[in-house]
Order: structure tokens, then sequence, then C-alpha cells
């Protein structure tokens, strides 16, 4: 239904257009003058469609606490995406915490995998376990999108501390602000590809 009526549409422009060349005797000048209107006209229509499209997906995020700081495709299914990346970045403090090498395989990709096996060794050479749970998500910003790549910025309460498998006694829990930026790779899979503390403190009461 939609092509016909565009169909219909140029159909209409196009018998005008004919009308004014006719008019105009074929004028060169007004020619151009006309070719240089429509293309005004088309890149105005083009920048109104992509603004419409940010303003569309921005309005949705606010809804949902969603910053974005980027261009987004128009399908792109943020709302799933925000709960896929939250569950996947809890899900790696959780395995980290609990020295499990499988699940952390599972989520982050090669290189970081392996800084984050090295810290695990260390840890349970040394009897420890760097504990991060009770994770609250508080903030959450896309701000870039490009190559199948999303870097994200989340920001979390969560309680840390190091428990001792060789003592019957742990350290302090602290509850933290932190803020991450985190890069999603979204194309083979979903999997964490980068990960940064960017400001963390303890959180006030």
């Amino acid at each position: 239904m939609k092509d016909k009526r565009k169909i219909i549409i140029y159909s209409i422009i196009f018998c005008i257009l004919s009308l004014i060349i006719l008019i105009a005797k074929i004028n060169s000048l007004f020619i151009l003058l006309v070719f240089i209107v429509l293309l005004g006209i088309y890149f105005v229509r083009y920048r109104i469609k992509k603004e419409k499209i940010i303003e569309d997906n921005t309005q949705n995020n606010k809804k949902n606490d969603i910053v974005i700081n980027t261009d987004l495709p128009p399908n792109f299914d943020i709302i799933s995406f925000k709960k896929e990346a939250e569950d996947l970045f809890i899900n790696m403090q959780i395995a980290f915490s609990n020295l499990d090498y499988e699940k952390i395989s599972d989520i982050l990709c090669n290189e970081i995998c392996e800084q984050f096996k090295k810290q695990m060794m260390h840890l349970q050479k040394n009897n420890k376990l760097s504990i991060r749970e009770n994770i609250e998500i508080i903030d959450f910003k896309i701000n870039s999108y490009a190559n199948d790549k999303i870097i994200v910025s989340i920001g979390v309460y969560e309680d840390k501390y190091t428990k001792y498998l060789d003592k019957t006694e742990n350290a302090n829990v602290i509850r933290y602000e932190d803020y991450y930026e985190v890069e999603y790779l979204i194309g083979n899979g979903f999997k964490i590809n980068n990960l940064r503390l960017l400001n963390s403190r303890t959180k006030k009461n």
C-alpha cells in the first residue's frame, strides 16, 4: 500500500516538473534551479527522518533509564540489549568471585579472559576470593557503536571484600559505588570484549 502511494506521489511530481519545463521552454538555468531545490528538499527530509529516529530512540530510552550518546540502527532492540548487557556484567562479577574459569570463558573474549584468569589463579594460589556481590545497576549509558562493538558506561553499587579460604574470618564488607566502561561484542555471540574501571568510591549512606 505504501509503495502504491509513493508511485502516485512521484507520478504527480513528475507531471508537475514536466509542466514547469514546458512552460519555461526548457530553460537550462531554470531546470538547474529546480534540481537544486529538489536536492535541498531531499536532504532536509533525510535529516528530519534521521533526527526523528534518534529522537524516538531517546524517548523510548528515557522511559527505561537508558542514556544514548551515539547513533544506533533503527531496528536496534535497546531494551533487550540493556538487559543482556547488565546480566552479562553481573554474571562476570559472580564468576570472578567464585573462581569459575568455565563461566568466565563463556562471558569474556580471549584477551581479557586471559587477564581475568591470571588474577583468579593468583587469588587461588593465595587461598583468597575477591568477592563482588549484591550488585545493583544505577547507571547505564550507550556511548558508541561501530563494527558490532558497543561501548557502555555502567554504574553500580556492589559489596566488595576479600574472603580467606584458610581462615574463619573475612575482611570487612564495604559497599562501593563503581563506574565501569564496558565494551560488548555483539557480532558472533554476545561477550564482553574489554573492561575498565573508571571510578570507585565507598557508598555514602
